[in-house]
């Protein structure tokens, strides 16, 4: 079985990339009506990350989950502890 058979369920991952790195979000999320899935309760402009779930990150990006995962929550803007 490999990562891109996942099947998405409640509690899954979500990841949000920067820097060409996915960076786990564990904090709140919406979705717009053409389900996207976004981070925060709601959206903010410049703010707003696209999310992914495990099965959509490229081959590339499950090879770095696979070593690390980069997590932030809610303070996703700020700077890391």
């Amino acid at each position: 079985m490999s990562w891109k058979n996942i099947l998405k369920g409640k509690g899954e991952r979500h990841f949000y990339m920067e820097g060409g790195k996915p960076i786990e979000w564990k904090g709140p999320t919406h979705k717009h009506p053409d389900g996207t899935l976004m981070s925060g309760e709601k959206h903010e402009e410049g703010k707003s990350k696209k999310l992914l779930h495990l099965n959509e990150l490229s081959e590339e990006a499950l090879k770095i989950v696979g070593k690390t995962s980069y997590s932030k929550s809610r303070s996703a803007f700020t700077d890391r502890d």
